[in-house]
């Protein structure tokens, strides 16, 4: 099965489940900014733009190089608690790649997920391409492979919406 969703203009979610099968999902996600490449990139690395831009962001702590610290409590559909795990971002290609791996613990369950990371240029500014796979166990699991993903897309639209906005306010566009 291959669902595509068309979210707006600039964002675009797919999802299917792994061969594997289970719990597991696959997430493609695009986005386009409207900024230059090394622009979105910087503001993708910046602790403080991605504290601001992450939905239900309670706490965001460096505690490596490309290493955090989070805490995130969210209420969307039936994904609700507090949420607690470590961000990694690893294999920097600036400004074109970089891959993201995560894991949460919170009431509802635990997630993993790994992502690949790309930007390239766009006639109108940047293109974002994310390719992620997500598994997760509890009460996050019993809610079905199409509510999470449409909770994910939900959660990566709203963050990217929100890292456009902190781009913006930093680098307006001229129109």
């Amino acid at each position: 099965m291959d669902n595509r969703v068309q979210q707006d203009e600039t964002s675009v979610m797919r999802f299917h489940p792994l061969a594997r099968g289970g719990d597991d999902l696959r997430l493609e996600f695009r986005h386009t900014f409207s900024a230059p490449r090394e622009v979105v990139w910087s503001s993708l690395q910046d602790e403080q733009v991605l504290r601001r831009s992450l939905p239900g962001c309670r706490k965001l702590v460096g505690v490596a190089e490309g290493a955090y610290d989070a805490e995130l409590g969210l209420n969307v559909g039936p994904v609700k608690g507090v949420f607690t795990g470590e961000v990694k971002l690893s294999e920097l290609r600036e400004p074109k790649s970089y891959r993201l791996t995560m894991s949460g613990k919170g009431k509802p369950g635990e997630i993993r997920g790994d992502a690949r990371i790309r930007l390239e240029e766009a006639e109108r500014g940047t293109l974002l391409v994310c390719d992620a796979e997500a598994q997760v166990t509890g009460v996050l699991a019993s809610v079905g492979q199409r509510v999470m993903a449409s909770v994910a897309k939900l959660i990566l639209g709203q963050f990217f919406k929100a890292v456009e906005r902190e781009i913006q306010g930093r680098h307006p566009v001229d129109g």
